[in-house]
């Protein structure tokens, strides 16, 4: 097998479109904000740094998600849905999680650590256990599957890549990690609870209780109403302490309540509460968040120190949705042409000058020193020619 198509079958094992283009932009926005937070300019070393946060990232997503369809494979198959591991023998399995397990751990040998980050780690690779293990399995608990999904998914990432980078730095705690760190656990539990309302036929069929099975349809449209005032309430809140540290984080502010507004507006303010759940209000601010905070927070670094520049085509490449990409594609193919064309005409213009004053000029002295004045006679010397012969 061709190594594209392992790691195209790795990808779609391990649910990569369920974390690639959310989660891992969102956790490495946050990682641009560090580094400028922080003040860690750009060398090889720190570039390095970054890589390897990349990857323990993506090793922590790819992780929880195998250990989570491991443990699916029973209810998946008493609901009907492919178990997307179940496709690989137990060889190739076992193989998968070494590889994934090396990935998340091995970093951490490079990567600055102190008590509070192994403390992360643990919690981390506890609640993957703990949501997941045929005992406790709190997945079915509809009470804390929704809170244990926030910490493992936003939270604990979180805190740990800003532990990581406050120890390399030797900086200070900022005040802004604590509201931003409530602002990620709604967004999160959100999140969880909007899959919770997709599954929901497949939850019944396979045992599996959540909480909008519980509540019915009203009681979560109103719940996630709340979660989603919530998370912008202490994002709002974050972004102004974060003022503290850049005063661009004012932009932010701006711009965050103008594109909840504009969504808003999309959807011609129409908000019937009641059905929430199942309208597309619910994804209400997830754009944000997955690629306007990153490039945000990018941008910042680069103004900081334009050395950071060599990550812009990266984000662009790795973490960017195709259909972000396809209108800035479109337009810079559009101002391509553009130039292209302003070039061509200023290169004619600029030719048809040279010309002119290398060809026509020496022309026209000459005919003056004969006592012939061509713009007087308001014609070229082949017209005075013509005329003359004429005549």
């Amino acid at each position: 097998m061709k190594i594209k198509d392992s790691i195209q079958k790795i990808s779609f094992i391990t649910r990569s479109s369920d974390w690639r283009l959310s989660f891992v932009p969102f956790i490495i926005g946050c990682v641009y904000l560090w580094l400028s937070v922080f003040k860690i300019g750009f060398n090889l070393q720190t570039l390095i740094l970054f890589f390897i946060s990349l990857v323990t990232t993506v090793g922590f997503a790819s992780l929880g998600y195998f250990i989570n369809e491991y443990f699916d494979k029973e209810s998946d198959r008493a609901s009907g849905k492919i178990n997307k591991l179940s496709l690989l023998t137990t060889p190739k399995q076992l193989l998968l999680f070494i590889l994934l397990s090396a990935i998340t751990f091995v970093p951490w040998f490079w990567l600055p650590t102190n008590k509070i980050s192994w403390l992360l780690i643990s919690c981390e690779i506890a609640l993957f256990l703990l949501y997941s293990l045929p005992f406790p399995r709190f997945k079915t608990n509809y009470v804390v599957s929704g809170f244990i999904d926030s910490l493992y998914a936003y939270v604990i990432p979180l805190l740990l890549a800003y532990y990581t980078y406050k120890i390399y730095s030797g900086g200070s705690l900022e005040p802004f990690i604590y509201a931003l760190g409530f602002a990620t656990f709604f967004i999160g539990f959100r999140n969880i609870t909007i899959h919770h309302v997709n599954d929901i036929f497949k939850d019944r069929l396979s045992g599996n209780n959540t909480l909008p099975q519980k509540i019915g349809v009203k009681k979560t449209s109103i719940l996630i109403t709340v979660l989603l005032f919530y998370e912008a309430i202490f994002f709002v809140l974050f972004s102004y302490l974060s003022i503290c540290n850049n005063w661009l984080f004012v932009f932010w502010i701006l711009f965050y309540l103008m594109f909840i507004f504009i969504k808003l507006y999309q959807l011609n303010f129409n908000i019937r509460i009641n059905y929430v759940a199942v309208e597309p209000i619910r994804h209400l601010t997830d754009k944000a968040y997955q690629i306007a905070f990153p490039f945000f927070n990018l941008i910042i670094l680069i103004i900081w120190d334009w050395g950071w520049l060599i990550l812009l085509p990266i984000h662009i490449l790795i973490l960017t949705p195709v259909s972000v990409l396809k209108p800035i594609l479109f337009f810079v193919k559009w101002l391509q042409v553009k130039l292209r064309l302003i070039f061509f005409v200023y290169i004619k213009n600029t030719l048809r000058k040279c010309l002119s004053m290398s060809i026509n000029y020496p022309i026209y002295y000459l005919f003056l020193i004969a006592g012939v004045n061509l713009k007087k006679e308001n014609m070229s010397a082949i017209e005075y020619f013509k005329k003359k012969t004429k005549n």
